[in-house]
């Protein structure tokens, strides 16, 4: 099955499993039991699914006559295979993280694409007083989400289906999973019917519902997030110096 095409090559998957233009890619992947810390019902992994693969991780994707243009800016290009699959009663999801800040005190943004599927994007702000800002953002193939500074971010597969997804984002750090996992979780956990159950741990959700993205030209541009970044990677720079967003978003 064909996932994307891009200027560059052609991405697809068979059994999941993803080929650029016909070669098998590397990939990483998280185990169910991985996933114990932040689940909403912990006795869903057992010792005989604890190594099922929830799902698939392939790093820095890229033609060769386009790694310059990525390392110029700092980015790279990951693809995320996530099968439909149940923890316990909720949909299937990534463990979650947030992103340290950079050398500008902003923390580090991050982009996303729909390839196949459709997606539940849980974006989380810690506030000063201790609540929570949680913001909803629902996409489908072909759609972006913008992950803005110092939101955390849990993907769920919520189309009862193969959810396939890209990313962009800064190659200069490492994410932070353990304050996630600390909190058992995000927000909130969302089932296999829909809706959806608070997470004691956190105190005082404000759930907005749907997360209304700022609309800067680079991540609106009517093409693959792929292509958009090639044909102009310095529209992207503000993924490796963060500070130069709010100057996109509030010209």
């Amino acid at each position: 099955m064909e996932l994307l095409k891009t200027d560059s090559f052609t991405l697809s998957i068979d059994d999941d499993v993803v080929s650029l233009d016909g070669k098998k890619l590397d990939s990483s992947y998280r185990k169910l039991s991985a996933m114990k810390e932040v689940i909403m019902d912990k006795n869903a992994i057992t010792a005989e699914n604890g190594d099922e693969q929830i799902y698939m991780m392939y790093r820095d994707v890229a033609a060769e006559s386009d790694r310059s243009a990525f390392d110029k800016i700092g980015v790279r290009y990951d693809v995320t295979i996530m099968p439909d699959y149940r923890l316990g009663n909720e949909l299937n999801k990534t463990l979650g993280h947030y992103h340290p800040k950079a050398e500008d005190g902003v923390s580090y943004p991050e982009i996303y694409e729909i390839l196949k599927g459709e997606a539940l994007i849980l974006l989380q702000k810690i506030l000063a007083d201790g609540g929570v800002d949680l913001r909803l953002a629902h996409a489908k193939a072909g759609q972006k989400v913008l992950i803005m500074p110092d939101y955390g971010h849990i993907t769920i597969n919520s189309g009862h289906s193969l959810l396939a997804m890209s990313n962009l984002v800064c190659t200069r750090f490492t994410s932070d999973y353990k304050s996630i996992e600390a909190m058992h979780g995000g927000a909130i956990y969302v089932l296999s019917d829909g809706s959806h159950v608070a997470n004691n741990a956190y105190k005082n959700v404000s759930i907005t519902d749907p997360y209304v993205q700022p609309n800067i030209g680079s991540l609106m541009k009517d093409i693959n997030l792929y292509d958009a970044f090639v044909s102009s990677p310095a529209d992207f720079e503000f993924l490796s110096k963060p500070s130069i967003l709010e100057g996109l978003i509030n010209p």
